[in-house]
């Protein structure tokens, strides 16, 4: 296992009680549960103006089992701030906790299938070697199925083939934020905060 609790136990021959053969090697070790709750969401790294108003009504949008939901502006208007700010008001809503992934302009797939394993490793203690996202997006539904309702955060996207392979789910919602108006709207079930469903 990778979490570093795990024990190994290599044994033949003969005891004071006779022969003894083991057929393989016997691991056992403590993983971590998925139940656990992991909030991702990062501190502010300075004061931010808080605008209550508009991270209450981007909350009231998040839902498990949701239409995605999005903050779509240019760079630099603080869209990515005001998705930490809605993370903090969720907390009841999303027991299972926050997970929050940065992609950013440039994210080939076997970058993409590591983001995504990394999200993989810190819900189920295991972290998969998948090298497509598609793979890897499948395996963290697996596992985010048997949590309580988690938001998934996919921040900084710029382009839809980029969001597929992020699970939903019945207990899951996506909040994403991008400066991409055109792509994201060709998302099925995309609604940008404060804007009816299209």
């Amino acid at each position: 296992m990778s979490d570093g609790t795990s024990t190994r136990n290599d044994m033949s021959g003969t005891t004071v009680h006779g022969p003894v053969i083991q057929a393989g090697t016997i691991y056992l070790g403590a993983g971590r549960d998925v139940r656990r709750s992991v909030w991702m969401a990062p501190a502010p790294t300075r004061r931010l103006v808080e605008r209550a108003e508009l991270s209450d009504r981007l909350a009231s949008l998040l839902l498990p089992g949701g239409a995605d939901v999005g903050v779509i502006g240019s760079g630099g208007f603080g869209k990515t701030t005001l998705a930490v700010q809605a993370c903090s008001r969720v907390r009841a809503v999303f027991p299972g906790g926050v997970l929050w992934v940065t992609l950013g302009e440039s994210v080939p797939d076997p970058v993409l299938a590591d983001k995504i394993n990394d999200l993989s490793e810190l819900v189920g203690g295991q972290r998969p070697t998948l090298t497509d996202p598609e793979a890897a997006g499948f395996a963290l539904g697996e596992l985010l199925c048997e949590r309580e309702p988690t938001l998934l955060v996919i921040d900084d996207l710029w382009s839809a083939s980029r969001l597929a392979p992020f699970p939903v789910g019945a207990n899951l919602a996506r909040l994403v934020t991008s400066a991409l108006t055109a792509y994201v709207r060709r998302v099925e079930g995309w609604r940008p905060a404060g804007e009816p469903p299209l």
